[in-house]
């Protein structure tokens, strides 16, 4: 959730294959990582409420069998914004 249109810095890293949605976009083929390689990509969100989805597959690497990621998401300040579950 955030108080206004902008661009923020995602970070994740992850094992294997990792596919990115943010809200109704177009998924985003991260591409594949090995040992939890980290990759950063700048990408725009609206004001309100934002909906990230990351699909994992994991059927190589340390991690054999267990879908694990980190996620990071900063605004232009440099300010982290925490993400919120809605179950």
């Amino acid at each position: 959730k955030v108080d206004r249109d902008m661009t923020v810095s995602l970070q994740l890293a992850w094992d294997d294959h990792c596919i990115l949605q943010l809200n109704d976009g177009a998924p985003l083929d991260m591409g594949k990582n090995t040992a939890f390689g980290k990759k950063t990509i700048s990408v725009p969100v609206k004001k309100g409420d934002n909906t990230v989805t990351v699909t994992l597959s994991n059927t190589t690497g340390r991690n054999h069998g267990g879908w694990a990621f980190t996620f990071k998401c900063v605004d232009p300040m440099g300010q982290i914004i925490l993400p919120e579950s809605h179950n």
